[in-house]
């Protein structure tokens, strides 16, 4: 009677025990997994991520208010304009007029010399073909009359291009000019006839460089581990299928909001294309932190230890030497890696990990 019930007993209890010692092994190996990181999965998921909204740089131009005259235009809408190229000027009607006037003079006194110069010329071939002692002294004495002419218009024309030159400057600090390289995308000319009036609400004129860019903001927390030339991934919230890739161009360690209890900070990142973007759309950008030679870890991830000695001698400072647990199969050794810093809970580890490493937390 008793083999009858015993036998699945003892079969009951060694199944029981398989099950359990099943689950333990999963749990104690989630557990192992929990506490590994592999250095190349670290690379591609150590993400921050932070809103940000599409915008693009826009130079207004305004004119100054309380003119006689609307401004002198040397744009039209689309037209493409580099940095230090006219955009308009100040109404000079004098200045204009005497702008004209010397030119007119110049034109004129640079005919006059091209003539002296025609025909004295034209008397020194004389002058070769005659043997007359009387016709070659007439044509020395009108030889050196033209000479003396020909210095004269010189002369007049050095006066003139110094006054044009005057007259240019003048009209130069009249001028507005491109401070950069874009693309004329608004040109209001409803404004521009509201040059008599004082206050000046709106621009004339708005160049763009064409290039759009990712702004957004991030925590206290989060801005500590901004770095210029991080890359990042944006997708559009909006289309999700959309994905852009950019580069970290510049953060500020100025909060925006510095009264706030929650404070945010400013950055600014590129595109790699703006296809079917438009300024103003919302992005969901995930910003990666670590590369190669560029690994942030968890506190738990790295050990410290103060070495005051060596070689049996004392220090005269104390060396802070940082090492992580490699896993080598089902070996883990303790190997000594460079730290360049210390933040919010993460080392920065700039030296000693490969992206085919991967090590264990401390205890």
């Amino acid at each position: 009677m008793k083999n009858k019930w015993f036998l699945p007993v003892v079969l009951s209890l060694i199944v029981l025990a398989l099950v359990l010692a099943s689950v333990i092994f999963l749990y104690l190996n989630e557990q192992d997994k929990k506490n590994t990181i592999e250095i190349d999965e670290r690379i591609k998921t150590h993400v921050l991520n932070v809103d940000g909204k599409v915008k693009q740089n826009l130079s207004n131009y305004f004119q100054e208010g309380e003119q006689k005259e609307p401004v002198l235009m040397h744009v039209e809408l689309g037209d493409t304009v580099q940095k230090g190229d006219p955009l308009f000027t100040y109404n000079d009607e004098a200045l204009f007029s005497k702008e004209k006037e010397v030119g007119l003079s110049l034109d004129n006194k640079m005919i006059e010399k091209d003539q002296i110069e025609g025909q004295i010329l034209a008397m020194e071939m004389m002058e070769s073909d005659t043997s007359s002692e009387n016709k070659l002294d007439e044509i020395e004495a009108q030889l050196n009359w033209l000479d003396s002419e020909l210095s004269k218009a010189e002369n007049n024309i050095d006066i003139l291009k110094e006054k044009q030159t005057q007259i240019s400057g003048k009209i130069d600090e009249l001028t507005v000019k491109a401070s950069t390289d874009g693309k004329v995308v608004k040109l209001d000319k409803a404004q521009i006839e509201k040059f008599s009036e004082k206050a000046q609400k709106k621009p004339i004129l708005v160049v763009t460089d064409e290039k759009y860019f990712v702004e957004g903001t991030a925590s206290r927390k989060q801005i500590d581990f901004l770095e210029e030339g991080l890359k990042f991934d944006a997708k559009h919230v909006q289309n999700k299928d959309k994905s852009y890739n950019g580069t970290v161009d510049t953060y500020e360690q100025l909060a925006v909001n510095p009264e706030a209890d929650t404070q945010r900070f400013l950055y600014q990142g590129s595109l790699d294309h703006h296809k079917n973007l438009y300024v103003g759309d919302k992005m969901n950008v995930k910003i990666h932190l670590s590369y190669k030679d560029h690994i942030w870890l968890p506190e738990r991830y790295v050990k410290k230890k103060l070495t005051t000695h060596k070689n049996k001698k004392k220090l005269a400072h104390p060396v802070k030497e940082y090492y992580v647990n490699k896993i080598y199969g089902d070996q883990v050794n303790e190997e000594k890696v460079k730290v360049k810093r210390f933040v919010n809970g993460q080392y920065l580890v700039v030296d000693g990990l490969s992206s085919i490493d991967a090590i264990k937390a401390f205890k």
